[in-house]
């Protein structure tokens, strides 16, 4: 497919960020260290063994680690803050987040230690194509109805969260999100929810001293400064004073743990699962659901109703449920779309792309294998079904928004391959031992 030959050249003149062909560290490599230091797992993982080896370096003489996740909070804010603030006086390198760069798979390779390639959990939107559902995946909800997914959790997250056994763990999380079920398959240790991101700063040292001369791994995800992109672009001034906001709360939270250095080793780690660009509109594609493109894409049922022999459901209302079941859009998220296409339609539809988006390239999931775009191995064979059989990208920071998905009015959005997107701090913070 020689529509993979634009990305690459993207990526060898630097103006794409490879996911795992890179000299930087990778997220995965961070989290695997972590994984290593508390479970005590293996970290020889070709091909990053050597790169996950010197992450571990990093954080091996701690006992306590306070992990804390910024949504969105990628290079392009850290960079911006003064010189003699925390988050930029223990900044001790960029890493590379993982592909696509949101939410849904940072979290979840969060969790696992792993790529998406081998997690399976590729956006948002994720398609389940083992069972012909599209899903919103964080929510653990059907894309398209809203109604909780009747599918096992462990069948929707094949890859294990070390999180869930880590010794002495602790998840802190919003309140509305505490009890639901991708929180649960996060961390089925300890959670604690909160009403405001402030309360971590009595939250967290409790923890801790109820474990000193132990070891703990607790971590502490904030929506922000990811929300405020979203809704009102990266240059708003409105997030330069959320990133202040939170800056304070992190300095406030290490001096709480100061009187808890003298007795244990700790260490406050902040890093983010992405960074963020304001939305270039012009060269966005808003589908219509009369749009020629969903003459290639394979139609599935996005619900599967259970009903008793016998008792079909009639009336002209129930016909029309049923057809609004049989559909198929671009699943993963907008910046980087991934496509299903009908059997036999794949050389039509490379055709038909290439003219309809000029602006947009294909790359076949193959090709993504062999690039390792979305893992640093072989993808598992359940992550490469529900990547379906493409993805596209744009140079631009245009988004391919499918049809009810509202994104007109949306300034910022992540996923795709720019340095802002893909490029995130790691910030350790040593407590003090004296």
């Amino acid at each position: 497919h020689t529509a993979s030959s634009p990305l690459q050249d993207l990526f060898d003149n630097k103006t794409f960020i490879h996911p795992t062909q890179t000299s930087r560290l990778s997220s995965v490599n961070l989290l695997r260290a972590l994984r290593s230091h508390f479970t005590e797992t293996n970290v020889t993982i070709a091909p990053l063994a050597t790169k996950t080896e010197e992450a571990l370096k990093l954080i091996q003489h701690t006992d306590h680690i306070v992990f804390v996740l910024l949504d969105a909070f990628g290079m392009h804010l850290c960079e911006k803050l003064p010189t003699d603030h925390i988050l930029r006086k223990h900044l001790v390198t960029s890493m590379t987040a993982v592909s696509p760069s949101t939410t849904a798979c940072a979290l979840t390779s969060v969790a696992t230690a792993e790529f998406p390639g081998q997690h399976a959990i590729f956006g948002w939107n994720s398609y389940i194509a083992e069972k012909d559902t599209h899903t919103q995946i964080l929510p653990f909800t059907n894309r398209f109805t809203g109604k909780p997914l009747e599918i096992p959790v462990s069948e929707v997250f094949p890859a294990p969260s070390w999180i869930s056994v880590a010794p002495n763990s602790l998840t802190i999380t919003n309140q509305e999100h505490l009890h639901g079920v991708y929180s649960s398959y996060f961390s089925s240790g300890e959670c604690a929810g909160y009403q405001n991101f402030e309360d971590i700063l009595s939250i967290v040292p409790k923890h801790i001293e109820r474990h000193i001369g132990e070891k703990t791994f607790t971590y502490a995800y904030s929506p922000e400064p990811d929300h405020t992109q979203h809704g009102e672009g990266v240059t708003h001034p409105n997030v330069a004073q959320v990133c202040e906001h939170l800056t304070t709360i992190i300095t406030e939270l290490v001096e709480k743990l100061k009187p808890l250095g003298a007795r244990s080793r700790i260490s406050v780690i902040v890093t983010a699962d992405h960074g963020h660009i304001d939305i270039d509109k012009a060269n966005s594609v808003f589908l219509e659901p009369t749009d020629d493109i969903y003459k290639y894409l394979k139609t599935v049922f996005s619900v599967r109703r259970k009903e008793k022999r016998g008792e079909e459901k009639r009336g002209e209302e129930s016909r029309k449920e049923k057809k609004s079941h049989l559909r198929q859009e671009p699943h993963t998220d907008p910046r980087i779309p991934f496509f299903t296409v009908r059997e036999g339609m794949h050389q039509d539809f490379e055709i038909f792309f290439k003219e309809e988006y000029p602006q947009w390239h294909l790359v076949s999931i193959e090709e993504a294998e062999n690039m390792k775009l979305f893992s640093d191995s072989e993808m598992s064979p359940v992550a490469r079904k529900r990547a379906g059989d493409y993805f596209a990208f744009s140079r631009t920071k245009g988004i391919f928004s499918p049809q009810g998905d509202k994104m007109e009015t949306a300034v910022g959005m992540h996923g795709g391959f720019l340095p802002e997107e893909m490029l995130v701090p790691l910030v350790i913070i040593p407590i003090p031992t004296k």
